[in-house]
């Protein structure tokens, strides 16, 4: 028997800014069994919580630094990427109730994986 596992996407991120501790927060309400994360390498070599290599979809980057095109998170600091916003250039709002997060399907933020013998590496997005 296989056990299927909901696993939030980059937390839950359809309801706050994803790869955020609030993003998390969500997807543990929402009953999630673990949360998916990505992380990038700064100039200085510090890791951070990002999906994108660039800073443009997720915070006010081509705002703040507009001469410095394309954004690549390789090529900012720490210091200047904590400078950034990036939470309120992402959309969200409050979970109305753990129903809502299941309907949300595919887009929600959410993944649903099976492990099993037919899964390459025991997991297969659903």
């Amino acid at each position: 028997m296989s056990e299927t596992l909901n696993i939030a996407h980059r937390g839950a991120r359809s309801l706050a800014p994803e790869n955020t501790i609030a993003a998390a927060q969500r997807g543990v309400e929402a009953g999630a069994d673990m949360w998916e994360l990505d992380v990038q390498l700064t100039a200085d070599d510090e890791l951070i919580v990002m999906h994108d290599a660039r800073l443009l979809r997720t915070s006010d980057a081509r705002y703040r630094f507009p001469e410095r095109r394309p954004w690549k998170v390789s090529e900012f600091s720490l210091s200047e990427i904590q400078a950034l916003d990036c939470g309120s250039v992402q959309r969200a709002r409050p979970l109305r109730s753990d129903s809502e997060w299941r309907r949300l399907g595919p887009g929600s933020g959410a993944l649903r994986r099976r492990a099993g013998p037919h899964t390459a590496g025991g997991a297969a997005v659903h």
